[in-house]
């Protein structure tokens, strides 16, 4: 997982939606925290305004179909912040 420096706008989305805490702010920027905590639901990704979150996978996935798309009741919470 990484946060891309020249997109990110500190907004601190990541931080607040992401279910397992792996974001935490520091001098008012999200930094990750606890990576090995990270479920890789994608959430973050999916609501990052600017798209400067980009999650990679350790393991060889080329063979798996990954659709991923949040749920809209996730949506409206996060867009209501």
């Amino acid at each position: 997982m990484e946060i891309d420096r020249d997109n990110c706008i500190n907004c601190g989305k990541c931080v607040e939606i992401c279910p397992v805490n792996v974001f935490e702010m520091e001098e008012e920027e999200p930094v990750i925290k606890h990576a090995g905590d990270c479920t890789l639901c994608g959430v973050c990704a999916d609501q990052c305004p600017e798209d400067a979150i980009e999650i990679q996978m350790d393991k060889d996935a080329s063979r798996y179909r990954i659709d991923f798309e949040a749920e809209q009741s996730y949506v409206d919470w996060s867009n209501s912040l």
